[in-house]
């Protein structure tokens, strides 16, 4: 079973890819929390798999909160792995993940990062056309080989090297007691469509008189909302900035248009 959790589908292109191999299931983690279902039934034999982006070199609240209430019922996990996508570096991702695990007496088998376009619009420009096409073009190799890992159990990866380990000291903190909304806001482009609030993982956005609201102090920073419609500003950051989305959620769009 393959849990993940996309903000722009960078990692459900992975997981996607990762199902595809190893003919496994996949759930949504954002979807899980959003709706309270976190009870699954694992087969006999069956691997359980992580996949979801680095954020601030650590992992996502959504995942973490996933974590700490996800019920796995039927057996234990015969292995246990981690495929993280970054832009910039994953730090100490894999520490967090563990400590994250071992929590409920899980531990990590494999842990493997697959470099995608960075995308945190907040903060920076995504890159060009040009240069996501690139990423992209190397991104697609790695997938393939650490599917072939995962079949064969191979157990790699999740040791942190000191320089990470600091990278997360860091950067982490500043995810976990940040991530305000008070700085979202829709400029004149916005149709009311309210994809972002359906969209929204952490249930921050509701739509009030026709227009999206962010409802709650902090967020995942997913940057879904954001990055999937140029209505959505934040501050006086992004009005300039290019977006960024994986092209299997333009697929997607086209394919429900």
């Amino acid at each position: 079973m393959i849990f993940y959790f996309t903000g722009t589908g960078n990692s459900l292109a992975a997981a996607t890819f990762l199902k595809d191999k190893l003919q496994d299931r996949m759930v949504n983690m954002g979807e899980v929390c959003r709706e309270k279902k976190y009870s699954y039934e694992l087969c006999a034999g069956e691997k359980l798999g992580f996949v979801f982006p680095c954020y601030f070199c650590g992992i996502p609240s959504i995942v973490s909160q996933f974590i700490k209430k996800m019920s796995l019922g039927g057996v234990k996990p015969i292995y246990v792995y981690a495929v993280v996508t970054y832009g910039g570096s994953a730090g100490g991702t894999a520490e967090v993940l563990q400590a994250a695990l071992k929590k409920r007496n899980m531990s990590l088998d494999a842990y493997y990062t697959v470099k995608m376009p960075r995308n945190f619009v907040l903060m920076y420009n995504p890159p060009s056309e040009t240069s996501i096409q690139k990423t992209l073009e190397q991104a697609e190799i790695q997938p393939g080989e650490i599917a072939a890992k995962i079949r064969h159990s191979v157990k790699e990866g999740t040791s942190v090297s000191r320089i990470h380990k600091k990278f997360t000291s860091i950067m982490y903190p500043r995810y976990r007691h940040g991530r305000e909304t008070g700085e979202f806001w829709t400029d004149e482009q916005c149709v009311g469509c309210g994809a972002c609030a359906a969209r929204c993982p952490s249930q921050a956005i509701e739509m009030q008189e026709g227009r999206p609201v962010w409802v709650k102090e902090c967020c995942a920073y997913c940057t879904s909302c954001i990055n999937r419609c140029g209505a959505i500003q934040f501050g006086e950051k992004t009005e300039k900035r290019r977006r960024y989305v994986h092209p299997i959620l333009r697929k997607n769009k086209e394919k429900h248009a």
